[in-house]
């Protein structure tokens, strides 16, 4: 095999996002690399490379947790009235993961796992069905277009007009099912309502 093929397939075998020791050594690669190519093609002289700073890191001990993530509320909610959703309210979002234990006993951060939202919908009329499908999809839309399904989990939508209400409890994937198969409107609705 050629040079080039070997230091290809060293750069395939590091892992970048490992730990601290692999992200230095993977990017002393690559400027190692981008070093080499530029004095082949005479754009520079080679200089000597610096020695890597390894990220601080903390040893954990990881304990699974509940938390509100108040930012991811603001964004969301930000975000809605952005696609002009209002009035769609986030009365909260509801992270499930680990917390990382320090050895102090401190909770150095939490690592969110999945995410739940907690919604509540205002529309005209509960009894048109194809109006809150129609809605439902909308709200989804959003989701999908900033968050992917990337750490959603399950959607808590209350739908409120004239004092009463309709709730659905719905997981990200469900509702991602449920329009990929073309369902729409009212068929949307009744699909997840139930």
């Amino acid at each position: 095999p050629t040079q080039y093929a070997l230091r290809l397939t060293e750069r395939w075998e590091i892992d970048p996002s490992a730990d601290a020791t692999s992200h230095g050594t993977f990017m002393n690669f690559m400027a190692t690399e981008t070093a080499l190519v530029a004095t082949y093609q005479g754009r520079r002289t080679p200089a000597p490379m610096p020695t890597p700073t390894p990220l601080d890191y903390i040893a954990c001990a990881w304990q699974w947790a509940t938390t509100d993530l108040p930012e991811v509320a603001e964004q969301t909610q930000a975000m809605l009235a952005a696609a002009g959703l209002e009035p769609v309210t986030v009365n909260r979002v509801s992270g499930f993961g680990e917390n990382c234990i320090a050895q102090n006993g401190e909770i150095n951060r939490f690592a969110v796992k999945e995410t739940d939202f907690f919604l509540t919908v205002t529309v005209a009329d509960l009894a048109d069905k194809a109006a809150l499908g129609t809605r439902l999809n909308a709200i989804y839309q959003v989701f999908q277009i900033n968050y992917g399904a990337s750490f959603l989990n399950d959607f808590h939508l209350r739908f409120t007009a004239n004092n009463a209400e309709a709730v659905i409890d719905v997981t990200f994937a469900a509702l991602q099912t449920a329009i990929t198969q073309g369902l729409t409107g009212a068929e949307l609705w009744a699909a997840l309502d139930g």
